[in-house]
């Protein structure tokens, strides 16, 4: 099955009205498929932090728990994460962002949902792209 790496971004756009990606992330959650979401525990940490009603956040946590998968491999990446964020320090590689990455790279998954451009950038340890899904 597909697999996709879901960001902060297109998280918080599903259940942010006010989101300008709002609109984005509905037609896209519609468009999408049959497909394995994947997200990380920094991911959701990020959202709850970034949404801004208590109401948002619990919707939030139902979807995520029924649609999405969150990987728990954090403790076997931290030296990945921490290396990844000292090789794109010029750029804003947050934990969260470098947690996805390591998640790429343990699944060999290129797909990632983001309104990042950084992720354009961002490579995997073999030199592939990650390819953004979301646009």
């Amino acid at each position: 099955m597909r697999r996709v790496i879901l960001d902060t971004g297109p998280i918080v756009a599903l259940f942010d009205r006010d989101d300008s990606y709002h609109p984005r992330a509905l037609d896209w959650i519609r468009e999408l498929g049959a497909v394995e979401l994947i997200t990380t525990a920094p991911v959701v940490t990020e959202a709850m932090y970034v949404l801004p009603e208590l109401r948002m956040t619990g919707d939030c946590l139902d979807w995520l728990s029924r649609a999405v998968s969150i990987d728990n491999s954090l403790d076997q990446n931290l030296l990945f994460i921490r290396d990844f964020m000292d090789r794109y320090g010029d750029l804003p590689a947050d934990f969260a962002d470098a947690s996805i990455v390591a998640v790429c790279r343990r699944l060999k998954c290129t797909e990632v949902a983001t309104v990042d451009s950084e992720f354009d950038v961002y490579r995997l340890p073999d030199k592939r792209q990650l390819h953004n899904v979301f646009f």
